[in-house]
């Protein structure tokens, strides 16, 4: 609700969307792969949270540009 992150144990897909910032077409892809835990009830589908935390902590770090690399380095220097 609103921009605060509303921690549950299952989401539909459209709540998986919204708090993993992934789209919907990225969410069944992933489902597809076998890569995000979903079960069915009725026509519903449930994405299981932990399965949902889990594809994310799996994604590689974000590259970030070499002058934006070059000042994270020098403000860590400077303490």
């Amino acid at each position: 609700v609103g921009s605060e992150m509303c921690i549950r144990d299952r989401y539909t897909i459209d709540g998986a969307v919204e708090a993993s910032g992934f789209s919907r077409t990225r969410v069944y892809d992933e489902i597809a792969a076998g890569r995000l835990k979903a079960v069915k009830a009725g026509r519903r589908t449930i994405i299981l949270a932990n399965s949902l935390a889990q594809l994310i902590k799996s994604l590689p770090p974000a590259e970030i540009g070499k002058a934006a690399k070059m000042a994270a380095l020098e403000a860590r220097n400077e303490k």
